[in-house]
């Protein structure tokens, strides 16, 4: 079987990981569908979900912009607004948003997050 070409390995926990499973467990996080974050529609409701996947993808999987783009369907500078989007909420809104990304890094690779 062809390996995905945008597949990657969770960097904590070396299981591999593809982004549409962390699509899955992004919406799933926020309540949102997967197709409504890749929709072009801008509300905030899909807004937030849509620069946290992007940021998982970046920062977690270590996909380039330009193919986490290709997977979101959008531009890499979008998808680099989304990551520094993200980054700002970390320094902010640390405990919340990191708690986000620990639940949402668990439920893509299929792994109980820790409490």
């Amino acid at each position: 079987m062809a390996r995905c070409p945008v597949s990657a390995r969770c960097p904590t926990c070396s299981i591999p990981v593809r982004p549409d499973a962390v699509l899955a467990a992004v919406a799933a996080h926020y309540g949102v569908p997967v197709d409504g974050i890749l929709s072009r529609a801008r509300p905030s409701r899909l807004v937030r979900p849509r620069q946290m996947a992007a940021w998982a993808m970046v920062r977690v999987l270590g996909m380039s912009l330009p193919k986490a783009g290709l997977v979101l369907g959008r531009d890499h500078t979008t998808i680099l607004h989304a990551v520094r989007c993200v980054d700002a909420r970390l320094d902010s809104d640390g405990a919340e948003v990191a708690w986000c990304i620990v639940a949402i890094a668990a439920a893509a690779s299929g792994r109980p997050a820790e409490a």
